[in-house]
């Protein structure tokens, strides 16, 4: 059963510096924090984990955001995808949503919603399983 305390991230956004942020804002938040720098990191830890809550980046280097979004929602539904952007495009986050995104966070994501969105996440999960 997931719960705050045993919960495990990844982050995966090819931004270091925002990336070791948000590491250690969850980290201290008492969130087990794993990080990749683009979709072949992503593809790597998500081979070797599960993970109930992932911050994705759509702007990755090595492959399309939004198909990480679903190869991620294919082999585990009921993970929950957040989205993090800098991009204006509307088109892109409705797109993301479409293909089963739980929630988008505009870039630079505040840590009162980073925290609220994740316990959201969460909270939802915690329902499915009871």
């Amino acid at each position: 059963m997931w719960t705050e305390a045993s919960s495990r991230i990844l982050i995966v956004d090819n931004d270091k510096e925002f990336r070791c942020s948000l590491q250690k804002t969850l980290r201290k938040a008492g969130y087990r924090v794993a990080t990749a720098s683009g979709g072949r990191g992503a593809r790597k830890k998500l081979n070797a984990n599960i993970f109930p809550i992932i911050l994705l980046d759509l702007s990755t280097p090595d492959f399309s955001g939004l198909k990480i979004l679903r190869e991620i929602l294919r082999k585990s539904p009921e993970t929950k995808v957040l989205v993090l952007t800098a991009d204006d495009d509307p088109g892109m986050t409705q797109k993301a949503l479409q293909a089963g995104a739980f929630g988008l966070l505009k870039k630079p994501v505040k840590r009162e919603a980073l925290l609220y969105n994740i316990k959201l996440a969460l909270d939802q999960l915690i329902e499915w399983q009871e």
